[in-house]
């Protein structure tokens, strides 16, 4: 498989720079992360200390929406811009769920992707790969050796569109017309609707954020899965279990939609 070009604005794989996939890494309590990426986050940190919530409110509607694919019967992922399989990610969510899952982790960093091999190594039907998600036909192309694209797919998108320099609209479309009917979308997005002013958020983002209306124009194909576009921590809440992010803090849209 051919490795692309780093996408812009991104850390280069030698890890002098910080990069948005360790430092997510860090934010969530993994243990694969730099000194330039837990230095990114804690100088983002103390000019904002609510600036990492999103991630944590990420990952948790994530880990919520890779059950609900479970309990649809959709057992095949695709997890563009997965950074590394760790704190919860989609592998061990889905594999503790149901051991015969079958998961791709997508980065482009080449990095990151051999790092993600490695924590997968072992893991059957597991498997990481070096690529752009903005060209989802290689994408898929290489998916296709892990992944019977033949039957619905989960394809996740957590906090990764507002880091690509090209139309999300287009991107998310070209997944959307090679998935069969049933197949299902989970992502999350950015956004500064209803946000107070603060500092910089801690991770580029290439695309900056997106309102809620176009949000839920990045789900065009889609069945919005009840409730909707809303705030991570009100997609199909736990019951008797509260949120760790507060809805109005966690800086970003959700939403699952499924293939008609």
């Amino acid at each position: 498989m051919t490795t692309p070009a780093k996408l812009p604005g991104t850390a280069a794989s030698t890890g002098a720079v910080a990069d948005p996939a360790r430092m997510y890494d860090y934010v969530l309590g993994g243990t694969r992360h730099r000194a330039a990426d837990r230095d990114a986050v804690d100088r983002a940190l103390r000019a904002d200390p609510d600036a990492a919530l999103g991630a944590v409110a990420d990952r948790e509607f994530l880990r919520r929406a890779v059950r609900f694919c479970l309990d649809e019967g959709v057992d095949q992922f695709l997890d563009l811009g997965s950074g590394l399989p760790t704190a919860g990610g989609v592998v061990p969510t889905a594999q503790a769920a149901d051991p015969r899952a079958r998961a791709l982790c997508v980065d482009h960093d080449p990095d990151t992707a051999e790092a993600a091999r490695a924590l997968l190594s072992g893991t059957a039907g597991a498997d990481a790969l070096a690529a752009d998600l903005r060209d989802p036909a290689a994408v898929l192309g290489a998916a296709a050796e892990l992944l019977d694209l033949d039957r619905p797919v989960a394809v996740f998108a957590v906090a990764v569109l507002h880091h690509i320099d090209v139309p999300a609209p287009s991107v998310v479309a070209g997944y959307r017309e090679a998935l069969v009917p049933g197949s299902l979308l989970a992502l999350t997005h950015r956004t500064d609707d209803e946000v107070p002013p603060t500092g910089p958020a801690p991770w580029d983002d290439a695309a900056g954020p997106r309102s809620r209306a176009e949000v839920r124009a990045l789900f065009d194909g889609f069945a919005l899965v009840p409730p909707g576009v809303v705030r991570p921590a009100q997609w199909r809440p736990a019951p008797g279990r509260p949120a760790t992010v507060p809805p109005e803090l966690s800086r970003s849209w959700a939403g699952v939609g499924r293939r008609a």
